[in-house]
This record gives structure tokens, C-alpha cells and sequence, in this order.
């Protein structure tokens, strides 16, 4: 996944999803489920999605987020125009 497509703009929450697309995680029904799910899931789960969630956070921070950022812009060529004399 490049730098566009992680930056791209989601779709308006009150928007229907797309024929074939499953609605989004913002919308205010999905978040009560999801809030819901949270707090009835048993102690070992919590802990358990805790630690997962711990390392994708120190495995994806800023500091990788810049290093991939100018990877990318180091890539992009930029074609040389025609200097254009003075008169």
C-alpha cells in the first residue's frame, strides 16, 4: 500500500457503502456493537487484543510513517524543463 492510498479521504459516514462493501467501522450503530463487544469480551481476549494492538502501535509510529513518506517522495522523478533565456 503506497502513501496515497493510506491517505486517502473515507467515504461520509451517513453515505450508503457501495453495492458489495460493508458499511464503515464510524458509523454510530457499528460503533455501539463494537463499544458493546468490548466491554462483555472475557479478561484473557482483552489482554490478549491489548498486546496485539500494543505492537502494531510500536511497529507502525511516526517515525515509520516519515521513513516510508520519503521513501516514496525520494521516487518520484521530476522531469527537467526547458530553461528559458532571459531576454
Amino acid at each position: 500500500m503506497n502513501f496515497s492510498e493510506r491517505t486517502r479521504a473515507a467515504p461520509v459516514a451517513n453515505s450508503p457503502p457501495p453495492p458489495g462493501k460493508a458499511r464503515l467501522a464510524s458509523e454510530p450503530e457499528c460503533r455501539q456493537h463494537r463499544v458493546h463487544r468490548g466491554v462483555v469480551r472475557v479478561p484473557e481476549e482483552r489482554q490478549a487484543r491489548m498486546r496485539r494492538m500494543r505492537r502494531v502501535v510500536k511497529d507502525h509510529n511516526i517515525y515509520r510513517w516519515a521513513a516510508n513518506l520519503i521513501t516514496e517522495l525520494s521516487e518520484i522523478r521530476i522531469e527537467k524543463r526547458e530553461q528559458v533565456q532571459p531576454r
